[in-house]
């Protein structure tokens, strides 16, 4: 239960874990256990500046997934889509070079289809009702 509320608190922009270091050094001893090798402190909860870079490696990237598991997630449901429509192949009836071709055209058109490039394609012979001026 402390972990959810830890990492609920970890969550907000002005919290960084190197501020939760004190508590998660009660929490956890054995997580820290391999810092007392490189220096014995006397108080637990003295500076961050006192942990050691692999314990605050490993606390920097607990801390991005906790942060970031929204976008990580979806980030992750765009790869598992983008997969799938990997698989999908473009069926025989579709006329894929003169679809392909309506994007060349665009560019051959003297009007500039990067401002509003469904103009070309909808309006193609005038510019009547386009807003468009040239």
């Amino acid at each position: 239960m402390v972990g959810l509320v830890l990492a609920q608190i970890l969550k907000r922009p002005e919290i960084v874990i190197e501020k939760l270091a004190p508590i998660l050094r009660e929490l956890d001893p054995g997580f820290f256990a391999r810092e007392e090798e490189a220096e014995v402190r006397e108080n637990p909860r003295e500076s961050v500046a006192a942990i050691s870079s692999e314990i605050r490696n490993e606390l920097k990237s607990v801390e991005t997934e906790i942060k970031y598991e929204g976008y990580l997630l979806q980030q992750q449901r765009a790869m598992e889509r983008m997969k799938k429509s990997e698989q999908r192949s473009i069926p025989g009836w579709f006329d894929y070079p003169r679809s392909a071709g309506s994007r060349a055209r665009c560019r051959k058109s003297s009007r500039t289809c990067s401002r509003a490039p469904w103009l070309s394609l909808t309006h193609s012979g005038s510019d009547a009702g386009s807003g468009v001026s040239e």
